[in-house]
Formats: structure tokens, sequence, C-alpha cells
């Protein structure tokens, strides 16, 4: 079960959500604003079964030091990994409009 964000909710006294984009297996994807450096970005916030410490949130927060430091146009930049005040993970990442993959 994921914790749900608010629309207008303030997430690390920096990002505000604007608009849920969906949802899945591993979490749930906010667009959200980032006010410090006025740009579009996307949250990602992770299942709660994900916990600090498991197995799963130790390869995800792998992923997201090594997603951090690629640089490609391909590639979605992931600007920060963190954890909210009740210790959900999430990622704040790089905001591509396009289309749905489904």
């Amino acid at each position: 079960m994921n914790r749900d964000l608010r629309i207008g909710e303030l997430i690390d006294s920096r990002y505000r959500v604007d608009k849920l984009l969906g949802s899945g297996a591993a979490g749930t994807v906010y667009l959200a604003f980032d006010t410090q450096l006025g740009r579009q970005v996307a949250i990602k916030l992770l299942n709660l079964d994900l916990s600090e410490g498991s197995d799963a949130f130790k390869r995800f927060s792998r992923e997201a030091r090594t997603l951090s430091r690629l640089l490609h146009t391909n590639i979605i930049r992931v600007y920060r990994f963190a954890l909210l005040p009740e210790k959900t993970p999430y990622l704040v990442m790089e905001y591509a409009k396009g289309i749905s993959l489904r």
C-alpha cells in the first residue's frame, strides 16, 4: 500500500505536488514543481513494503545512486533520493512530458 500525496502538498519544503501521473506495482508517480529551481519534476513514491533496510530498498537505493551519475539524453535524470518523515522512500526525477507507455 502506498502513502498518497495530496495535491498542493510540499515535500522537503521544496517540491509542490501538482498532479497524479500514474501508479503501478512499485509505487506512484506525481508531477511536482521544484519551488527552489523553478522547474517541473516527477516524484516517484515507493510502496511502503520497500522499507528502509529491506533488500528491495537497498537495491533501489543502489539503482538511484547509479542513475544519478548517468548523463544521456535517453535516460531520465535522478535529482534526489530520500525518505518522507514516516520513512516512505521517494525519488525526485527529471520530468519528461510524453505519451503513456501503455
